[in-house]
């Protein structure tokens, strides 16, 4: 939530304390905001779309090298925390807080540039409370749309018996409608943003829905099989957050643990691997590092916790975001870095790893260091996005005032080093619209070579409901309308099958 933005000075001076020059141009978005968000468009990668606080959005159609700016406003006004997706099929989601908090609110557009919708809105319980930090993933192979936020009772005026928990929403219709909102904590947390707060939602390429979240027990994750209608009855503790949710930065008014959640959608070998990163004083309130943990069995079993930032100094690294390229399975942690100083001057830099995360090169992306004080609101996160090699971060950067810059960086992942991508087949490319099905719906798929394609619906046990499609088919974009009319209600699998390699998708059918 936005707390205060300093504004009052309209000159542009930032620190150039260390100016060497990073690998990958800069680009200045906007002044005078923070909490930055990116997305951008899976079927083309030259638009992209950002969001700042409090009503900011931008777009680019030259992959971010220029930008136009602008505001937007909603029917529950906007009080900021933005976060802008794109769901796969041409439509982009700009998530944010009302102006009285009480309900998470998305407009949309299916245009470029935006022209966005007065909204839609989850979340709003009486008698009202308190809706906060929501973040939003859209699962591109069904284009269902999921967002999670901390519900708290009172803020601030808190009592003893008030808490906060985790809430789950999820629409199957671009954005137009919204499940009722689910709880998901099994123990509630505090009022005070330092327990049970922070939850991130991500999907494998099965459907089944992940969230994790930060809490005084340490670092939490949910699981959902059937695509969040239900969910597990026990949270699962992932790792342990030593010196806490809540950690003290020199310079920075506020800073927490954030568990971002990532799945590797590839068809590289490290298809299927849930990574989550965070930050953490584990190694001295001096020492503030990145981590990283990954699980190769759906979530059941965790590898230790692995130091994403490779420097060597007892300096901060702090506030990251995370994204996996569901094209090369690359694994992409961006993050604020103090290695070169014996001071409060601040760096910007991007990790990456194409070996599934079990190592990280690191490298600063920011042209112009920057120092900032307590007085100025910071933010609570900061975005990236990437996509077939096109990496975007997008951070905040100071003055001498305390005001802020939204800047991203032009980053081709192909002149990092990093080996060729494990470029997908088809499987993952399959699309089925949409997710909860009536009568009928479209399926959509790719393939790269002459091939032939079968597809078909399986019931959860594995047995053949119906074949649908089988044709020899040349390179490029497919799909074709199917009727499913003479299914029962339920939820079923659709496997695409394509020479050698195979893809399943779930989807529900509801009958009215």
């Amino acid at each position: 939530m936005r707390k205060r933005i300093s504004a009052f000075c309209l000159l542009f001076f930032t620190v150039t304390v260390n100016s060497s020059n990073a690998q990958f141009q800069n680009v200045l978005i906007d002044q005078f905001a923070s909490e930055t968000t990116i997305a951008i468009d899976p079927q083309n990668t030259n638009l992209q779309v950002a969001g700042s606080n409090l009503t900011n959005y931008y777009y680019s159609s030259d992959a971010g090298a220029t930008w136009t700016n602008s505001t937007l406003s909603s029917t529950w006004g906007n009080y900021g925390d933005p976060n802008v997706v794109n769901d796969g099929a041409g439509n982009w989601h700009y998530f944010h807080l009302s102006n009285q908090i009480d309900r998470i609110v998305c407009q949309s557009s299916n245009t470029f540039p935006p022209v966005w919708s007065t909204g839609t809105y989850t979340g709003n319980t009486p008698p009202p409370f308190l809706q906060d930090h929501e973040w939003a993933y859209a699962d591109w192979s069904n284009h269902a749309i999921y967002t999670t936020w901390t519900q708290y009772d009172q803020y601030p005026q808190q009592l003893p018996t008030d808490s906060s928990h985790i809430h789950f929403s999820a629409s199957y219709d671009q954005g137009l409608t919204w499940t009722p909102a689910q709880r998901l904590d099994e123990r509630g947390g505090d009022v005070n943003y330092s327990d049970v707060i922070e939850p991130r939602p991500a999907t494998d390429e099965q459907g089944n829905v992940y969230v994790s979240w930060a809490s005084s027990q340490g670092l939490m994750l949910d699981k959902s099989t059937d695509l969040g209608a239900t969910w597990q009855p026990t949270d699962q503790l992932i790792t342990s957050v030593p010196g806490g949710v809540y950690y003290s930065i020199p310079g920075i008014n506020r800073i927490r643990s954030t568990p971002y959640i990532c799945i590797d959608k590839s068809n590289g070998p490290n298809h299927g691997t849930i990574y989550m990163s965070w930050c953490d004083q584990r190694n001295g309130m001096n020492n503030t590092d990145v981590w990283l943990i990954k699980s190769t069995d759906g979530g059941t079993t965790w590898s230790p916790e692995i130091r994403v930032n490779d420097d060597v100094t007892l300096t901060h690294q702090f506030l990251n975001a995370m994204v996996v390229d569901e094209i090369s399975g690359n694994v992409y942690v961006c993050f604020y870095d103090r290695r070169n100083y014996a001071s409060d001057t601040t760096d910007f830099y991007l990790a990456w790893s194409s070996d599934g995360g079990n190592t990280f090169t690191n490298e600063k992306i920011n042209q112009q260091s920057f120092v900032v004080d307590a007085s100025s609101f910071f933010g609570d996160y900061i975005g990236i996005a990437a996509h077939n090699n096109v990496v975007r971060p997008c951070w905040a950067a100071f003055d001498l005032f305390g005001n802020s810059f939204v800047y991203t960086a032009l980053v081709d992942a192909t002149l990092l080093g990093i080996p060729s991508a494990h470029q997908k087949f088809l499987a993952s490319n399959i699309t089925l619209s949409p997710s909860i099905v009536t009568t009928g719906a479209r399926i959509s798929f790719r393939v790269v070579k002459n091939t032939v394609v079968k597809i078909a619906v399986y019931n959860l046990e594995g047995n053949l409901v119906k074949s649908i499609y089988q044709e020899a088919v040349f390179p490029g974009e497919h799909s074709f309308n199917t009727d499913l009319q003479d299914l029962s209600s339920g939820m079923y699998l659709c496997e695409m099958v394509a020479g050698n390699e195979r893809n399943t998708i779930k989807f529900f059918v509801m009958k009215e």
